[in-house]
């Protein structure tokens, strides 16, 4: 496991400058990442599903309801958050007593293997289901599933977040076997922040923890989903890929991208009325794939025309600085800010030792053309109640620091 140490000094920025700011109060608190490389290969959501089984228990801390305990009674928040390519479980606490159990709490729910099928079965097609649900209520996001799903091109951007009808597909076997292959205690990167984080505790609470869990290999299929018989050719998805550092370029074109299109469609409005889906239309799927590249899409009947004139408008961007805190801003600043010190050291890295992936006006736009299939719709499945295992060994531990001044008003 790497450690590394954040400094808790108080920064203050514009925002403006697309900086994070920290307050008084963060350096008074402990605050750990955990930080792991979880890889996708599919539209499965497999790695969210795992990042919410990480807190059904441990065989250290089996009980079920210990996260609901630590959030809402105890002076300590801790919480999860899949993005594309990497899952992160965060803590903090402003007790030095919680913050060592806290962490190692942490560990065992990330190193656990095995979970009770119906405890699986509560999360994949209960919690997750209701969550992908609401992200599909909404019209965008179902929009831009359809395009991710249907881009068949040789390096596909798959969504790490899952669907309504591909998450069911995951069995006990598939999270057993991706952490196997993935959350090995060697993996880790363990960020730290907090002005007296005791580091000779830490690192003897590492070397206890050292063990080692031999890989199996896993051998992951591409599956196709989406039903070809409702094929609809009548739109085509052009798509141009940039660097991320694009993306603020990108939002700002935007507007003058729709207004050329709307008056390229001025013949059709009269027999279209307000149904804009019959149009063209133009968005910013702003999600970073494996190669750190955001994409512009379009959905039209007249690619030509389309390409020409966004290609022509492209030539001209140019890059911002890099920001990671806009896929993060729901997280505490302390957790935004040690996260995005690890992109900047990963990513760094990466795109140095990748010169290809870097953003030049000669590498930076790819057009791919898909055709437009529809999102399958996801079914209900009936959940069992899971019977609550033991007592919570943090209610049994820390009687003198629960209260419930901590649940959320």
């Amino acid at each position: 496991m790497k450690v590394h140490y954040y400094k808790t000094q108080t920064v203050t920025t514009d925002r403006d400058d697309r900086k994070l700011e920290v307050s008084n109060s963060d350096a008074t608190e402990y605050t750990a990442v955990f930080a792991i490389k979880t890889p996708v290969f599919d539209h499965s959501g497999l790695c969210h599903l795992i990042e919410h089984m990480v807190f059904r228990g441990s065989q250290k801390y089996p009980c079920t309801h210990d996260l609901f305990v630590i959030n809402h009674l105890l002076p300590a928040k801790i919480n999860a958050t899949t993005q594309n390519g990497y899952t992160f479980y965060f803590l903090t606490t402003t007790q030095a007593s919680l913050f060592y159990l806290l962490l190692d709490y942490l560990l065992q729910g990330i190193l656990q293997l095995d979970y009770k099928t119906s405890e699986m079965t509560l999360e994949r097609d209960g919690v997750l289901q209701q969550e992908l649900q609401m992200y599909e209520s909404d019209d965008d996001y179902r929009l831009n599933a359809v395009v991710l799903r249907g881009d068949n091109i040789s390096r596909q951007h798959f969504h790490y977040g899952g669907y309504t009808d591909t998450m069911p597909q995951n069995a006990q076997s598939c999270i057993r076997a991706y952490k196997q292959d993935y959350y090995h205690f060697e993996h880790l990167t363990l960020l730290l922040a907090g002005k007296n984080i005791d580091k000779r505790k830490v690192a003897s609470w590492i070397e206890a923890n050292q063990t080692s869990m031999p890989p199996i290999p896993y051998v992951y299929q591409k599956k196709d989903l989406i039903d070809d018989e409702n094929l609809d050719t009548s739109r085509v998805v052009l798509s141009w890929r940039v660097h991320y550092r694009f993306l603020s370029a990108l939002e700002a074109l935007l507007p003058e991208l729709k207004n050329l299109m709307n008056q390229g469609e001025q013949g059709n409005q009269g027999e279209q009325g307000n149904q804009g889906d019959q149009g063209d239309q133009v968005y910013i799927d702003s999600d970073p794939d494996q190669c750190n590249q955001i994409a512009l899409r379009y959905l039209t009947k007249h690619p030509e025309r389309v390409q020409s004139v966004v290609d022509e408008k492209l030539k001209h961007i140019k890059p911002d600085e890099q920001n990671y805190a806009e896929q993060l801003s729901k997280l505490p600043k302390q957790i935004q800010k040690m996260i995005c010190g690890f992109y900047e050291t990963t990513r760094n890295s990466t795109e140095q030792s990748n010169a290809p992936n870097t953003p030049g006006i000669n590498s930076r736009l790819s057009s791919t053309k898909t055709y437009l299939k529809p999102l399958a719709t996801g079914t209900n499945v009936e959940v069992n109640d899971i019977p609550v295992r033991s007592t919570s060994f943090f209610t049994s531990n820390f009687t003198d620091k629960v209260s419930l001044e901590h649940i959320p008003t």
